[in-house]
């Protein structure tokens, strides 16, 4: 696999989606964090294994670990730091199974719990 380095200076590997596919992709994903894969493979007209092997040829990571980044960063971005809204509430608005699930991605992700983490945010 090739490599090149782009202009923000990350290496990323070529050979995979077109960058058009790969701002849709990105676009439609970022759009509504709870789009399953399935979905966006059959919105594509792809199987889930050629979108997955694709992403990964153009992002480096799998959809999946992707989509984890983008959730996470969004509940530390946007709603943690609001205070309004509980975790189960977060991680639902994340596209999480249950509040179990999104606290044990996060801390295993971020280093911390959400709820320990918000506390350091207010």
């Amino acid at each position: 696999m090739n490599c090149f380095i782009n202009a923000s200076g990350f290496e990323r590997p070529t050979g995979g989606d077109a960058s058009w596919q790969e701002r849709w992709a990105f676009e439609t994903i970022a759009s509504d964090l709870t789009t399953a894969l399935d979905v966006i493979a059959f919105e594509r007209g792809l199987s889930v294994h050629h979108l997955a092997r694709a992403f990964r040829q153009s992002v480096g990571m799998s959809p999946h670990q992707w989509l984890t980044k983008q959730r996470l960063g969004s509940a530390k971005c946007r709603l943690l730091t609001n205070g309004a809204d509980g975790l189960a509430e977060i991680a639902s608005k994340c596209g999480s199974a249950n509040q179990s699930d999104f606290s044990r991605a996060f801390a295993a992700r971020i280093g911390i719990a959400p709820s320990a983490w918000r506390k350091t945010r207010t």
